[in-house]
């Protein structure tokens, strides 16, 4: 077998019902004879496998298997949240060291004029 040929397929129909939705891609890859594997990898990691339906057109063109996997990718927005929520944290450590160092500064001044 063949390296796995990839194919875009953009979203080109959206039907909502009032317990989910039917969603259309479409794409195209042109092979030569032979058995080739095709993936989609922009496929949600939501996506319900058992729900995963294809359909091929062409000459001398056969479906012989349609396989859904999920991949186990990291979200781009659950990634730059967790990035996000990194830095604030690190911030706010860096502002509470501020506001130590200040206290400390405060008991040193108090102290000082404690003495004099």
């Amino acid at each position: 077998m063949a390296e796995p040929e990839g194919l875009d397929a953009p979203i080109t129909a959206v039907t909502v019902f009032r317990d989910g939705a039917r969603i259309t891609r479409s794409g195209q890859v042109t092979l030569s004879p032979g058995l080739w594997p095709v993936l989609m990898p922009s496929l949600p990691v939501s996506v319900d496998t058992e729900s995963v339906r294809v359909a091929v057109h062409g000459h001398d063109v056969a479906l012989l298997e349609v396989e859904a996997n999920r991949r186990h990718g990291v979200d781009p927005l659950r990634a730059e949240i967790v990035r996000l929520r990194s830095e604030a944290e690190k911030w706010r450590d860096a502002v509470q060291a501020l506001d130590d160092e200040d206290a400390a500064e405060q008991a040193r001044l108090g102290f000082a004029g404690h003495l004099s």
